[in-house]
């Protein structure tokens, strides 16, 4: 029974993840040698696929620069707010 109850969560395991995998757009870039033999290091360190190490760091590559670009945006507004010396005198105490 126990048996059976397993084969089926592989088997969903492997439906989504071919799910996933195919419903993803394919590219190609060019590393150099050093980063591509880094990056599948890291992938059998990790027992994952080097798209899967790829796709994790493009993904928190892009958060982390969405996050500087608002940090960016909200200090620009700031410099620009207490260079207005009516509402620096009234916010700067």
């Amino acid at each position: 029974m126990w048996g059976l109850i397993v084969c089926y969560f592989v088997l969903q395991y492997v439906m989504l993840n071919e799910y996933f995998e195919n419903d993803m757009t394919a590219i190609s870039l060019r590393l150099p040698d050093d980063l591509e033999a880094s990056l599948k290091a890291e992938a059998q360190l990790e027992g994952k696929t080097q798209s899967e190490i790829a796709r994790l760091a493009i993904t928190e590559y892009l958060a982390r620069r969405e996050k500087e670009r608002f940090m960016a945006e909200m200090v620009a507004e700031m410099r620009t707010a207490y260079s207005n010396p009516t509402f620096a005198a009234k916010h700067w105490k």
